[in-house]
């Protein structure tokens, strides 16, 4: 559990270092700026797509069966391994939207993308009451009862 808070605050700080250094230092990161139209709309639909699909994905990663097996077979082990998938893939998003935002020079769909993902940072967060209700499994009298 302090591994994933360690890489889920690794992964601000990252993103707010790249923002502090863009807006604030002024460093001029634009060298795609200039590139031709057709990069720039192969690169925002390839991280659209991606974005979309893997922040879904991420989200429910701990509803599919073998996954969910897994994390009450092993606990620890499992939520180590999958948590760190899960934070790991939305923070290249973060990340990777955030610095594409300022090499394109301040193209705003790469600046949504990287807003939608950091809003969806949260629902991550790797909390002990979340680790611990994500290992526990549900019983089906309780699965009952939440319906």
């Amino acid at each position: 559990m302090t591994k994933l808070k360690t890489i889920f605050i690794t992964i601000i700080a990252i993103t707010a270092l790249i923002y502090l250094i863009g807006d604030y230092l002024e460093v001029d990161m634009g060298f795609l700026a200039g590139s031709s139209e057709t990069t720039l709309y192969v690169v925002e639909t390839v991280m659209v797509l991606l974005t979309l699909s893997l922040i879904y994905l991420m989200l429910r990663l701990f509803k599919f069966k073998r996954i969910q097996n897994d994390l009450y077979e092993r606990k620890e082990e499992a939520l180590a391994r999958w948590g760190t998938l899960r934070l790991i893939l939305l923070g290249a998003l973060l990340i990777g939207n955030t610095l594409l935002y300022y090499m394109f020079g301040n193209e705003a769909n790469f600046g949504h993308m990287a807003v939608i993902t950091l809003l969806v940072m949260p629902f991550v967060y790797p909390s002990a009451k979340r680790c611990e209700a994500e290992v526990t499994p549900v019983e089906p009298n309780q699965q009952e009862d939440e319906k």
